[in-house]
């Protein structure tokens, strides 16, 4: 059954292939898309994205950081809080240069912020409370299933929603 069903995804491939007038990709898709079309080589292709995960690794070692991505409406106040957020990091943590700033434009209300660990980690922790918190009486929390030793997202969710706590279960593995 398997090798019927792999000449047969190889044949739609071929033709979806053969008969292909565009490609497009985001990240290491867009390098995949460029050696697809022909124009870049598997080799340079390869050699792009060696260099790419060698400055990644370099940035890393320098500073620990992290990444979010932001969901704005067109009046957001986007610098403002990346403002506040260097702020943040200079008095509280008493980090010195701290990093915050706009790492990826997906698209017009939507970026990737990067920056310090103590810089996104609060961000992150907002969009979970906005997730839990800012939700129409009539749309139902999704189904939360942690699995793994301990139950410690099961002890957040009753802790900060009860309606987002009675759709959790727990798998131990």
């Amino acid at each position: 059954m398997t090798r019927f069903l792999c000449h047969i995804i190889h044949a739609i491939c071929f033709k979806l292939i053969r008969n292909c007038v565009g490609t497009a990709g985001f990240s290491l898709g867009e390098i995949s898309a460029l050696v697809f079309s022909g124009a870049l080589t598997y080799e340079e292709g390869l050699h792009i994205i060696r260099v790419r995960a060698e400055a990644m690794q370099k940035a890393c070692d320098e500073k620990a950081g992290a990444m979010v991505t932001v969901f704005l409406n067109p009046g957001s106040p986007l610098k403002l809080c990346i403002a506040a957020a260097i702020n943040h990091c200079e008095v509280r943590h008493k980090i010195q240069n701290p990093c915050c700033k706009v790492a990826n434009y997906l698209y017009p209300d939507c970026k990737v912020i990067a920056g310090n660990k103590e810089v996104i980690r609060p961000v992150r922790w907002e969009q979970t409370m906005y997730a839990l918190y800012d939700r129409p009486t009539d749309v139902p929390f999704p189904r939360t299933i942690e699995a793994g030793p301990g139950r410690q997202l099961g002890a957040m969710l009753r802790m900060v929603s009860r309606g987002a706590f009675d759709g959790y279960s727990s798998i131990d593995v």
